[in-house]
């Protein structure tokens, strides 16, 4: 007993001084532990915070019930307020504390140094953003209203023209591209609308052409050649489709600039149904659609490939970091999963996004 009291008291230690802010819950949610880092950085002192709310500290409410829920949380980007009422951006990691049942949650988080420094350029930009989606908007629109009549009035004349004649032929091909202009228009109008999360019931592989369509004329001239592998008559998923389609053409991109000699994207859907452990007998089952986006490009180191969806982690030199941390954001608040898989440099990288149908129950 008294060696156990020993080992306690040293892991109690080894916990207070560790360089992370490390918290506890318990199964209520009250704060049941927290170490000298944390304290210092959020100013107050340690009985001040122990069987407190953990929303004393926490901004965004749901991250408890969420974690009890999902049994993890992993490089979530969250905001810790400190006694002064200031905002502190921090990486936050969770898990449950288990023994012989839930106790509780531990939480792990480090402050993002980096992003107090890139907030003093990056805020100013946001008005230029936004200005700039109102006139690729505008534009948009500009350009939607005589691309109706061109598009009208060549179908007119491919239905009068004999097929066959070259002229037909010529016509035929004029509409497709004209029908090819009103879709990158009007995705070009979807994506550049700055909503909300607003979910919808929608078809996949529709909503990854519309994405294709918005960047197809990048990877035509960088000589990409995109494959469609597709599983036909998949469920609809509810997605935010602004934000969805952000995270393909992300991904995309990125494949894009891994190919600078040109090179190939496999697109892949799929229906995937696994039980739930521990609910068998009660017929759950976790059914997910899975996209995977596979390049032939210069690959990821394996060293790399648990980081790349930290914020500001890049290996281009011109790179932000940002890209796929917001892509993994999207994803998690559509409650699904991102990850990427490469066997090194120079042999490719295959990015894997699974979302979630529904969970059902089997009738009987």
């Amino acid at each position: 007993m008294e060696e156990e009291k020993i080992n306690f008291d040293y892991l109690r230690l080894v916990c207070w001084n560790l360089p992370v802010f490390v918290l506890t819950v318990n199964s209520e949610g009250k704060i049941y532990l927290v170490n000298d880092s944390l304290i210092k950085v959020l100013g107050y002192r340690e009985e001040e915070l122990v069987n407190q709310s953990v929303d004393l500290v926490f901004t965004e409410g749901g991250l408890v019930k969420e974690v009890f829920a999902k049994g993890i949380l992993e490089n979530y980007i969250t905001i810790y307020l400190n006694k002064k009422g200031e905002k502190i951006p921090v990486v936050l990691n969770a898990r449950l504390i288990k023994n012989n049942g839930v106790l509780g949650i531990l939480f792990v988080a480090r402050e993002i140094e980096e992003l107090k420094q890139i907030c003093q350029v990056y805020f100013p930009q946001v008005a230029k953003l936004v200005s700039l989606g109102e006139l690729t908007a505008s534009v948009a629109h500009e350009l939607n209203n005589p691309l109706q009549v061109i598009l009208g009035n060549i179908q007119l004349l491919v239905s009068e023209l004999p097929r066959g004649e070259d002229s037909y032929v010529e016509a035929k091909e004029i509409e497709e591209a004209a029908q090819r202009c009103r879709r990158i228009v009007s995705n070009l109008l979807e994506f550049s609308r700055q909503k909300e999360y607003g979910f919808v019931s929608a078809e996949i592989n529709k909503v990854i052409d519309q994405a294709i369509d918005l960047a197809l004329h990048k990877m035509e001239i960088s000589g990409i050649e995109i494959v469609r592998n597709y599983e036909k008559n998949l469920p609809s998923v509810p997605l935010s489709l602004a934000q969805i389609q952000e995270v393909f053409i992300n991904i995309l991109l990125n494949a894009v600039q891994a190919m600078p000699q040109g090179g190939r994207i496999t697109i892949s859907t799929s229906f995937m149904e696994r039980s739930i452990p521990g609910r068998d007998s009660l017929g759950m089952k976790n059914e997910n659609i899975q996209i995977c986006f596979e390049d032939t490009g210069i690959g990821i180191e394996k060293k790399n490939l648990n980081r790349i969806f930290e914020p500001f982690f890049t290996t281009r030199e011109k790179g932000t970091g940002l890209g796929l941390s917001v892509s993994y954001e999207i994803i998690r608040r559509h409650q699904g999963t991102i990850f990427a898989e490469s066997e090194g440099l120079g042999k490719g990288a295959k990015f894997v996004i699974q979302l979630p149908v529904e969970t059902r129950k089997k009738n009987g």
